[in-house]
């Protein structure tokens, strides 16, 4: 809590607290006050909050109580309009009340009221109060008119709550993820955490606090698993949160706090699937001040924590320590002024490309409470100017802990934004970064010792043989992440004591983008006998390279274009020409009232054309030049930048493309227009209407395999398949259901839609959506075989050559051994998670589906939350009981991600059960055998 509000808060409590005493409280409610009271002093206001709630109930016109429970909901961050309402009534009924100027204000800050919120400010500012709250309330007026400025230049970003299983109804916070975004470890505090209600002094208390706990999760395809406890040798019943996790996902930074300690950082390492008790840092980095918050570089030789030591500039700062010979932590240096102000900074994360940093800060220019800040290590080794990262992402409230992929693809933090699940959400941000692009190789992999995983000793050298890291892979998987910065040489040793170590020679100083790659590498003893994987010395180069190469096709064409539109910009742009007038169509949308921009101060007519395709398009003009056309085109980005990806320039309503197609050839660049089908004002087609072609071929396929189910294999509609993903316009065909989207590892990201057991049932649906959306004419079925993708001729091939696919297992690999979960309970999340993450992913003989009820009375059960799926097979077994279950799969990963969505809808009570022969298997009688590869009994 802001301890000038703090002390403020007292002073106004002594003012009015005679108010309630005009108020006869009944003896039965004496406790609720005092306790309220108190904790309203001690600054526990959501605490207090249902107190006073119900004191008010009893005493609707003591303006005091009233007062208090507004103050209250102000720190309530899912309900904050209610603290309007009732702060307005208080004003009402007595506007004398000492401060009620500045709370309201906060109010109306809060809902982004932001003329009432300066109004009243400045109606606080009238009245005779000390310097240091007329210090607070001028910063408010600069937050909030910061904020009319952030909010009418909103960033191009999609920013989703992630949603179950992750968030609760409970508080999840301080999100950190390995660079490759494999794993996820936050900060929990609700009804699962260790201990339970707790009074200050940690013992149990009804009417205590929650306690901070330590939980993971683990990314299998595109979901995470349900949460799980990170273990009790980290996890207490005290104040226990992570802070950062090390690149490679090896070394976790924790938080901890007690009585007499104000808050120090450990660390803890991951020995296999167990992380070990935290050690406290050793060298200069805590200290008897407040320590909470850090990052570690990628070659884990510098820390960037936060504290509270004194000789900062004021509050919390951020300070940089380098990693000794001894282990030790140098002395720690603050970053400086061009980080630090005099406000708090905190949450401090460094990008694995080593000269991005982003924190949170109340200083510089913020919208209120904590913003996110981004700022980059420049040639000279000094700090860029730090940018606030911008609205949405930043808000009025306190927005923070936020991180980064190594791809800058997504970004994740927390906020207590309305809306969410709970007090703090989780929340990712696309793209994730707001402004310069990361740079870097990621290398990843395992380490495999005579074709064994195993823990091995990874050196990074630079060009003159000076170390620069040295990192371990997993002991248990052989695991291993590297990220390589650009411009350098570099020697890579993988070592194990006994084995014949392998060396890699890269070199990144032409590296201009980032790439990922996956490499395992093999070491032998000198005994070894069997079959060798020999490493060349320059492997990691030519991938790299290889990656390198796909990356720079991918832009090139964009990169083409655009630099053809500045020279046709250049060439005509001033150009008029009588029979020629240029319009901006803004966006396409299949309802109207989807587009709620006002553009009416840019001075210039909008329409809204409804086309025979049932798209609507927002267009503005004529403009006599294409300059003014363009000029107009920036404005209306600038006023809601969501429509730069679908707003574009016609000359005659013809795509530029087509109007200058010769200056477009000079560069072989594609004619086409973007949309499949142009209209002329009219209405009337083009005649460039495309049409779907069912070849010879295809008809033969249909009439082969149309109608047959076969085990494993699904059918869906392929929509788009595109580079980048704001190219994809075809949102509206979630009517149909969800929409699928999947990138590919050449870059490609494909969108499907619908889920069919028959290439018919497929075609037929395909058939549909084009005779509604006829643009979608190009609209292909693939086949997903054991989850792999394929076109239906190429699948169609293989069925003529291979047995059937369900009687193939889909593992060929060595042996895989499950009698570690013989006999635990997979209620237990840490066993499931662990199952999953093992054999989820693998397929045999059998199958698996989502059970969502059991019940001795089938006729009760209903489950209109899940028609979205399909129905329900309902079986009747001999112990009287009737279990529903929904869909089938080939492996555990997919049924468990089904079973999330079935969660998502409301049903918690769904599990995953195995099937075999039309048997219904649990998964514990599953694990008693190799399932597979040998046939469950």
């Amino acid at each position: 809590m802001n301890r000038k509000l703090y002390f403020l808060l007292l002073i106004f409590s002594v003012l009015i607290g005679s108010l309630s005493a005009q108020t006869k409280i009944k003896p039965q409610d004496k406790e609720y006050l005092e306790e309220a009271e108190y904790l309203f002093g001690e600054g526990y206001f959501l605490r207090a909050l249902p107190l006073y709630l119900t004191l008010t109930n009893s005493y609707p016109e003591d303006q005091d109580l009233k007062y208090k429970l507004g103050i209250c909901y102000l720190y309530k961050t899912d309900e904050p309009e209610k603290a309007v309402s009732i702060l307005e009534e208080v004003k009402q009924k007595d506007p004398s009340m000492p401060g009620i100027n500045f709370y309201l204000g906060r109010a109306y800050k809060l809902n982004y009221r932001i003329e009432e919120a300066v109004s009243t400010f400045n109606d606080y500012l009238k009245e005779k109060i000390k310097d240091a709250d007329r210090e607070e309330t001028l910063r408010m007026i600069e937050q909030s008119n910061y904020t009319k400025t952030q909010i009418s230049n909103r960033i191009d970003a999609l920013i989703r709550n992630i949603g179950a299983p992750l968030n609760t109804e409970n508080s999840e916070y301080a999100p950190v993820i390995s660079a490759d975004e494999s794993v996820m470890i936050f900060t929990y505090r609700g009804e699962r955490s260790k201990g339970g209600l707790q009074a200050e002094d940690f013992t149990p208390d009804p009417e205590g606090e929650y306690y901070e706990d330590i939980f993971i999760s683990y990314r299998i395809g595109d979901n995470w698993t349900t949460p799980e406890s990170i273990g009790d040798n980290i996890n207490t019943t005290r104040h226990d949160a992570n802070i950062a996790i090390s690149a490679d996902g090896q070394y976790l930074f924790i938080y901890k706090s007690d009585i007499k300690n104000k808050g120090d950082i450990y660390m803890s390492k991951l020995a296999g699937d167990v992380w070990g008790a935290p050690e406290l840092l050793q060298g200069d980095v805590n200290s008897s001040s407040w320590e909470g918050s850090c990052s570690l570089s990628a070659d884990g030789q510098t820390l960037f924590f936060s504290s509270e030591r004194p000789g900062g500039f004021g509050g919390r700062d951020i300070y940089i320590s380098k990693l000794g010979a001894d282990g030790k932590w140098s002395k720690a240096e603050n970053m400086g002024p061009s980080v630090n102000t005099k406000f708090d900074e905190d949450g401090p994360f460094i990008h694995p490309d080593g000269i991005s940093l982003y924190f949170s800060s109340k200083g510089h220019e913020t919208m209120g409470g904590y913003d996110i800040f981004f700022s980059y290590k420049k040639e000279d080794g000094q700090w860029s100017k730090p940018v606030n990262f911008g609205y949405p992402v930043n808000t009025v409230g306190d927005d923070r802990y936020y991180v980064l992929t190594a791809d800058g693809k997504h970004g994740y933090y927390s906020s207590g934004a309305p809306g969410g699940f709970g007090q703090q959400d989780i929340y990712s941000v696309t793209p994730g970064v707001s402004g310069i692009k990361p740079i870097l190789a990621l290398i990843k992999g395992s380490v495999m010792a005579d074709g064994k995983p195993m823990e091995a000793k990874i050196t990074v050298y630079d060009e003159n043989g000076t170390k620069q890291s040295t990192i371990s892979s997993n002991a248990k998987t052989g695991k291993y992440l590297l990220a390589l910065s650009p411009g350098k040489d570099y020697k890579l040793a993988f070592e194990i004591d006994g084995y014949d170590p392998v060396f890699q020679y890269v070199n990144t100083k032409t590296l201009d983008k980032y790439v990922e790659v996956i490499k395992d590498f093999h070491l032998y003893s000198k005994g070894y006998e069997g079959d060798k994987i020999i490493d060349n010395p320059e492997d990691l180069q030519k991938l790299i390279a290889l990656e390198q190469e796909k990356a720079a096709k991918e832009s090139s064409e964009i990169a083409r274009e655009e630099k053809v539109f500045q020279e046709v910009l250049a060439k005509y742009g001033e150009e008029r020409i009588d029979s020629v007038q240029y319009t901006v169509q803004i966006a396409a949308v299949k309802d109207p009232e989807d587009f709620k921009t006002d553009l009416t101060p840019l001075g210039q007519e909008v329409k809204k054309e409804a086309g025979p395709d049932g798209i609507t398009r927002i267009v503005a003009g004529p403009f006599k030049t294409l300059l003014e056309a363009e000029a107009y085109r920036a404005q209306v980005i600038r006023k809601d930048s969501t429509v730069r990806s679908t707003s574009f320039v016609k000359a005659n309503d013809r795509q530029l493309q087509e109007f200058y197609a010769e200056d477009y050839k000079k560069q072989n660049l594609k004619t086409e227009p973007k949309e499949e089908k142009i209209y002329t004002p009219e209405g009337k087609e083009n005649a460039r209407e495309k049409k779907p072609v069912i070849s010879e071929e295809y008809k033969k396929i249909l009439t082969e395999l149309g109608n047959r189910e076969i085990e494993g294999v699904l059918y869906k509609l392929e929509i788009a398949s595109v580079k980048d993903e704001k190219d994809f316009k075809y949102g509206y065909l979630s009517e149909y259901g969800n929409i699928e989207k999947k990138v590919y590892p050449d870059g490609t990201i494909r969108y499907t839609i619908g889920q069919f057991k028959t290439l018919v049932d497929a075609e037929v649906f395909k058939q549909q959506v084009i005779k509604k959306y006829p643009e979608l004419a190009e609209a292909f079925v693939t086949v997903f075989s054991l989850g792999k993708r394929k076109t239906v001729e190429e699948f169609a091939a293989e069925q003529k050559k291979e047995e059937p696919v369900a009687a193939k297992p889909c593992y060929e690999g060595p042996e895989i051994n499950f009698s570690e979960f013989d006999g635990k309970d997979l209620n237990d999340t840490t066993y499931y998670n662990a199952l999953i993450r093992k054999g989820g992913v693998l397929c045999g003989d059998v199958t698996y589906r989502v059970q969502i009820g059991a019940y001795r009375h089938p006729k009760n059960f209903k489950y209109p939350n899940l028609k979205i799926f399909g129905s329900a097979k309902v079986l009747d077994y001999p112990d009287g009981i009737t279990r529903f279950t929904m869909k089938e799969f080939k492996t555990m990963a997919e049924a468990e991600a089904f079973r999330q969505q079935v969660i998502r809808k409301g049903t918690k009570d769904a599990w995953v059960t195995g099937w075999y022969k039309g048997e219904r298997k649990l998964l514990q009688d599953l694990i008693k055998v190799n399932f597979y590869q040998k046939k469950a009994s």
